[in-house]
């Protein structure tokens, strides 16, 4: 069926929903992997509202951004799963992180819809608690969209969110602007902040150590390198991954490891150098970091930690903050050192803040390579 055939406009409660787009795009220019920043095509405008909505889903942070969902339209409410080749079966094997990226995707749809003036009410897991392994073909979150839906004032910073992978400059967060990023969490999370000299330095000791780790194993190194993009052309064929303009390297070491260096190399570990330094210029130029925790585990609690974590980035992009989860390390379980976090919090995602330089926007995938209706 022509995707244009779809449902033009989304009947709740018996009120029609014919909306434009909202929020403002970054216009990021003419290539396809990077459309999605400038928010729903034109096209869509009095088309399925969920279309809309899902559009600024798109650019919610995920894990190496791999983008692991995939959304049917087939019912009433959005249901989001997980599409399981986009995965780190090495680095992430209990999906952990991956869970959270999905949280984060879903809290995107939730502001997303506030802003063409409806609810998206989220119930996750509502086929219950999958295994690491069973189940995980079902949704695993679903977002009814309801009349009368209130605005978020963090919602129109999604287009303008980013993660930043650069050096930060020596300029310290103020007091005030960690207890800013600290009311974006919502109930059931915590943050707990690391801004000290000595605690941002064991932080970031434990970071270098848990990279090093990583990096010395050959599956996990292979999965590193293989979510890096090289070329345009690779990017816009994929529309995921990390571009190496995207990793913080110099212009000089971009140009190194894109035209000198052999893949076949890279992939015998050619790379490890260049990643541990690059961990430690981010860990050590931190000006904060912050863990996100719940006081239980399991796939509900890592949901609610996405939700959290891309709150956070959008407050943090409110304040002209950068922001940069540091998914790598706790993927395999890093330790906290002891002492920073209560013994009765799980740690769910680390991340760090500062000033830098602009980063520029991640790829996307196209609403149509995400959306089954």
């Amino acid at each position: 069926m022509h995707r244009r055939t779809f449902v033009r406009v989304l009947t709740a409660g018996g009120v029609a929903l014919v909306v434009e787009p909202p929020l403002a795009g970054c216009q990021t220019g003419p290539s396809a992997a990077y459309q999605a920043w400038n928010g729903p095509s034109a096209a869509l405008a009095g088309e399925d509202v969920r279309l809309q909505i899902v559009s600024y889903g798109l650019l919610a942070p995920s894990v190496a951004n791999l983008q692991p969902w995939w959304v049917s339209l087939k019912h009433p409410a959005i249901l989001v799963a997980l599409e399981s080749h986009r995965v780190l079966p090495f680095s992430d094997p209990d999906l952990h992180q991956t869970f959270v990226s999905l949280g984060a995707f879903a809290e995107a749809l939730r502001l997303a819809a506030g802003e063409y003036g409806v609810a998206g009410v989220i119930t996750h897991l509502p086929s219950g608690e999958p295994s690491s392994t069973d189940g995980l073909g079902l949704p695993v979150t679903r977002v009814d969209i309801l009349p009368d839906g209130d605005r978020d004032p963090l919602a129109v910073h999604l287009v303008r969110r980013r993660t930043n992978r650069l050096p930060f400059f020596d300029r310290s967060v103020e007091p005030k602007e960690i207890t800013a990023l600290s009311a974006a969490v919502p109930p059931g999370v915590s943050v707990r902040w690391f801004a000290s000299r000595e605690d941002r330095s064991r932080i970031a000791d434990a970071i270098l150590k848990a990279t090093e780790d990583s990096l010395n194993q050959a599956d996990r190194y292979r999965e590193t390198v293989g979510v890096l993009r090289w070329t345009q052309d690779e990017t816009e064929v994929t529309r995921d991954g990390i571009p190496l303009r995207q990793l913080g390297l110099s212009t000089w070491s971009e140009w190194y490891e894109r035209l000198v260096r052999s893949r076949a190399g890279i992939a015998q570990g050619g790379m490890k150098d260049r990643l541990l330094e690059m961990a430690r210029l981010q860990a050590t130029s931190a000006q904060a970091f912050g863990v996100l925790t719940t006081s239980v585990g399991g796939r509900a609690a890592e949901l609610a930690a996405g939700a959290a974590l891309l709150r956070v980035n959008l407050a943090a992009t409110a304040l002209g903050i950068a922001f940069q989860p540091l998914n790598a390390p706790l993927e395999g379980r890093m330790a906290i050192p002891s002492g920073l976090l209560p013994d009765d919090e799980i740690p769910h995602i680390l991340f760090r803040i500062g000033y830098a330089e602009d980063a520029p926007p991640a790829p996307r995938r196209t609403l149509f390579e995400v959306v089954q209706l």
